[in-house]
């Protein structure tokens, strides 16, 4: 026989029991939903070890489109003794990738430059010529490559117009690299640069393959190891082919030729000035069969090559060159047909056969830069 006592218990144990049931129901039903989630994640195919993406999609380039810093020609590219090169087209380049190739330069450079100063040490190794400030060549030293204590990716704008700041970054531009390296036994930081120029005609031609970005030459100023060690990454992180660049004789005498035109010629009012007033230099190279004798100097004043320029007779195809080699010929009785042009300078470059390349602030106010570098680029065209 039950009591109420007994009857309300009951009661009480049967409501706790279906109060515990639900809530092992609900956890069972949430413990599913979890399982059901982890399962269809760990499905989802892999992505590889790509740093950019993940399995929650595409992570943004934000930090990397932040560190593409754009500076002008005037603070790298002035003043400077540059060795030039010609480059084949960059495989999947991008410029949102630049903190990724600093990192992956510096460790190249650490590994293989000591191989590179090992061999360079090991036997004959001539040394290119650089130009100083009077368009004398001289030697460059081989240093011990000391400590590389930075290494930065940096668009190089080439516009002689100063663009907004606040202005969307372009998709291909020109890059310069710089490797700040402190010697050993020494407390200064050096900087030493590599600039990679943009082929002309790449921004607008669609036919070419997006996969490559068409760069063309490449200007370094940096020891032999260092500039070597460079290139080497270049070629086997892009798939390119670097090599030196230097001038055939047909080849300087139009770049020479076409330049003085440009800058003298009458159209060049504003090209005017103390700076721009620097005389004109070519230096020829004699017959090897001729002993003693080996190069002949030629100094031309600004003021009477601008006065050659506006006494030519209209219609003529003479090249200025052509005029003044005509001239001296005449006075100095020599005949300069037979004689190589191997370097000429003005107020604005100095340029040598052998690959040699020194450019002057004065380039802009020519409004010459780019049209130049172009030049450059492929001097017969």
């Amino acid at each position: 026989m039950t009591t109420p006592q007994d009857e309300e218990m009951t009661d009480a144990i049967d409501s706790a029991g279906k109060d515990s049931l639900q809530k092992y129901r609900q956890d069972i039903k949430a413990r599913n939903l979890l399982q059901s989630f982890v399962t269809s994640y760990a499905s989802q195919p892999s992505t590889g070890n790509n740093p950019e993406t993940t399995r929650w999609g595409s992570r943004p380039r934000l930090q990397e489109e932040d560190a593409r810093t754009t500076i002008a020609p005037s603070s790298t590219l002035f003043n400077k003794t540059w060795s030039l090169y010609k480059t084949t087209p960059f495989f999947k380049f991008s410029l949102q990738h630049c903190e990724r190739y600093q990192s992956e330069l510096q460790a190249h450079i650490g590994a293989n430059a000591r191989n590179f100063t090992t061999a360079s040490n090991g036997g004959d190794f001539s040394f290119p010529k650089q130009i100083d400030g009077d368009g004398h060549n001289i030697v460059e030293t081989l240093d011990d490559l000391g400590d590389v204590k930075k290494i930065e990716f940096q668009v190089l704008d080439l516009d002689e117009t100063q663009r907004d700041a606040d202005a969307t970054p372009r998709k291909l531009e020109s890059v310069l690299i710089t490797v700040t390296v402190r010697p050993k036994g020494k407390t200064k930081e050096l900087p030493y640069y590599c600039v990679i120029l943009l082929e002309s005609l790449s921004a607008e031609d669609t036919r070419q393959n997006a996969d490559f970005t068409y760069y063309s030459t490449i200007l370094m100023k940096a020891p032999v190891v260092i500039g070597q060690v460079i290139t080497q990454w270049l070629e086997r992180r892009f798939d390119c082919r670097v090599c030196r660049l230097t001038f055939q004789k047909s080849d300087l005498r139009k770049v020479v030729n076409d330049s003085i035109e440009q800058l003298y010629g009458p159209d060049q009012d504003e090209f005017r000035g103390d700076k721009a007033n620097r005389p004109i230099e070519l230096t020829y190279a004699l017959p090897a069969e001729l002993s003693g004798l080996k190069t002949i100097s030629v100094t031309i004043p600004a003021a009477e090559a601008r006065q050659l320029l506006a006494s030519r007779k209209a219609g003529s195809q003479a090249g200025i060159l052509e005029g003044i080699e005509d001239h001296c010929s005449d006075s100095m009785k020599i005949d300069f047909g037979r004689l190589d042009l191997v370097r000429a300078g003005c107020a604005v470059w100095y340029i040598a056969c052998e690959g040699k390349l020194k450019i002057f602030p004065t380039i802009l106010k020519a409004n010459y830069l780019r049209t130049f570098l172009q030049a450059l680029e492929n001097p017969a065209g």
